[in-house]
């Protein structure tokens, strides 16, 4: 089967999921209770997908229905950041990720579609993001406006560079939101640390400068943390799980940099040694075992269809594509349903992360 044919039995397969919302998930195996705004933005790509490449108006009214959804006072409740997870404890507004991904959704509906009111909510919250300029970083905001700090946590700091590079590629008025996202890309290369194999880190880690760390570290007094380089010095604990979310994540950040890449092509970023050594790690026997048992790779984020990315434009390798994305629906897909619910902890989340596959080309014999 071709990917677009499969594409389009899964979007009939959401449709009959498809009632006010997508069905709601629980991240994953970090299991915290999720609003259904997450796995609607996903869904919203997908239908629009679908719509795109048969005309079939039904898509289109899917697209519709999680437009009408994302767009409610349920999902933005106060008016200020979207509410993504209900878990006492944690933010409500799930970081930066949680509102990237809504961003995501709402400009490239907004922009294929020629609608305003998607393109100024995403804008709009986008903005309500304080950037700190001498990081070269956001600061992640809570469901009711209150600004909770600088986020450490690198795939979420790139997504939401991607986001905002999702609204420049489909949005006027624009100028400021390219400015942070350009001069993140300008600070990555210094705040993206590899370990020797090339596999990233999973925070935020500069090269030491007095400035940089003299933020960080207020930061953290403020919040109440210990920086993590001196947990990890300290719990080996500590170390070895941020080793297991690096490899599962590792993926996951090549992909947001992709979003990056077909909209600030010539940025210097992709001729440094640290992207480099990133990328070449992506395609390494090493990187492939350590997937093998790794709870947040192909289970949860999707590795083999962002991966797929990854070789399409960075490599524009369809056959090394065609190769992860057998993988992964060899692993996820249900030939019955056409949904990627075998072998996952949360069925309903990672069947809407086949939206990922939408930035590829129609290729043939992936399942």
């Amino acid at each position: 089967m071709d990917l677009y044919t499969l594409l389009i039995h899964n979007a009939e397969a959401g449709l009959e999921q498809l009632e006010e919302h997508m069905p709601a998930g629980h991240n994953g195996p970090y299991h915290d209770p999720e609003t259904p705004v997450r796995n609607t933005s996903h869904w919203a790509i997908t239908f629009l997908t679908a719509f795109r490449i048969t005309g079939d108006e039904q898509y289109l009214d899917g697209v519709e229905t999680c437009l009408s959804y994302l767009l409610s006072t349920e999902a933005r409740p106060h008016g200020e950041t979207f509410r993504h997870r209900a878990i006492e404890g944690k933010d409500a507004c799930n970081g930066l990720i949680g509102q990237a991904w809504t961003i995501e959704a709402l400009a490239t509906v907004g922009g294929e579609l020629n609608r305003e009111e998607p393109i100024e909510t995403a804008r709009s919250v986008f903005l309500r993001h304080p950037f700190v300029d001498s990081l070269g970083g956001w600061k992640s905001v809570e469901i009711d406006g209150s600004v909770l700090g600088y986020h450490h946590t690198l795939n979420q700091q790139i997504w939401f560079a991607a986001a905002g590079a999702q609204l420049v590629a489909n949005a006027d008025n624009t100028t400021r939101i390219d400015r942070q996202v350009r001069r993140f890309l300008d600070e990555l290369r210094e705040n993206m640390y590899v370990y020797s194999s090339g596999l990233i880190y999973h925070n935020v880690r500069p090269r030491f400068s007095l400035q940089k760390y003299g933020i960080l570290t207020f930061e953290n007094i403020n919040r109440r943390r210990v920086p993590m380089p001196i947990l990890e010095r300290f719990r080996p604990e500590t170390k070895k799980d941020r080793k297991k979310r690096a490899i599962g994540y590792h993926s996951f950040n090549l992909y947001g940099l992709t979003l990056l890449k077909q909209i600030y092509p010539e940025h210097s970023f992709w001729h440094s040694t640290t992207f480099e050594k990133a990328l070449a790690h992506s395609n390494s026997d090493r990187f492939k075992q350590e997937l093998e048992t790794n709870p947040y790779g192909y289970p949860y984020n999707c590795t083999g269809i962002e991966m797929a990315v990854v070789a399409h434009v960075f490599n524009d390798d369809t056959e090394t594509a065609r190769e992860w994305l057998t993988e992964q629906f060899n692993r996820s897909l249900d030939p019955d349903t056409k949904l990627l619910t075998k072998n996952t902890e949360d069925a309903a989340t990672m069947s809407a992360r086949l939206y990922e596959a939408t930035r590829l080309p129609n290729i043939s014999n992936v399942c």
